[in-house]
């Protein structure tokens, strides 16, 4: 089998995984207690790419927090409604949290001019916490320069620069590679979600 099928074969595990331990008589939200999930925004970013994922991660009882340059709301490319910041960047304690989630949009973009949200993604990287990005949200990564031989998947304006940074580029609904989940974009957000929680749960990560 191609490794391309095994990856495929690899996401539906998980899925089907996910499914059997959504059956009634589990009880989700005690195995989700005292996990939390980052969620790092910036001006422009894709609105459902943030509000989806966070949505269906509360409802699990999982705490939710979003992370800007700094606390002032942004403002999504596609709608009106402001997004409230909970912490800036140079507030975070990495310790305290169980993935970070990159969502794409205009928002990677600018974040990635900011030195303190380099670091800030360096130190998850490097402390093996789980990141998540989907759309435009791994190109944060390449600029931080954590994709030389990874597997990553992202939106199609992405690929060339993904490839410039070393990943090795899949068109998929997500990809793994130990602890980095990438996803191509909003049309994807239930099997990026998913994928998403299921890890939470069972904690899967290979170091």
């Amino acid at each position: 089998m191609s490794f391309s099928g095994l990856l495929r074969l690899s996401i539906l595990t998980v899925l089907v995984a996910a499914l059997l331990v959504g059956l009634p008589g589990v009880g989700q939200a005690e195995q989700y207690r005292d996990i939390t999930v980052g969620f790092l925004v910036g001006p422009g970013v894709d609105y459902a790419q943030t509000i989806y994922p966070l949505e269906v991660l509360q409802g699990h009882g999982v705490r939710t927090l979003i992370i800007g340059v700094d606390t002032e709301a942004v403002r999504p490319h596609d709608g009106d409604t402001m997004i409230e910041v909970d912490l800036s960047a140079t507030e975070i304690s990495v310790q305290r949290f169980d993935a970070l989630i990159i969502p794409g949009g205009e928002s990677p973009a600018l974040l990635e001019q900011d030195t303190e949200v380099i670091e800030l993604v360096t130190e998850f990287y490097d402390r093996m916490v789980l990141i998540a990005a989907i759309g435009e949200g791994p190109v944060l990564l390449s600029r931080a320069g954590l994709l030389e031989g990874r597997i990553v998947t992202g939106s199609s304006e992405t690929e060339e620069q993904l490839l410039k940074a070393g990943a090795e580029f899949v068109d998929q609904e997500v990809a793994i590679d130990r602890y980095l989940l990438s996803s191509r974009g909003s049309d994807d957000l239930p099997v990026f979600t998913e994928t998403l929680s299921f890890y939470l749960m069972e904690d899967l990560i290979e170091e």
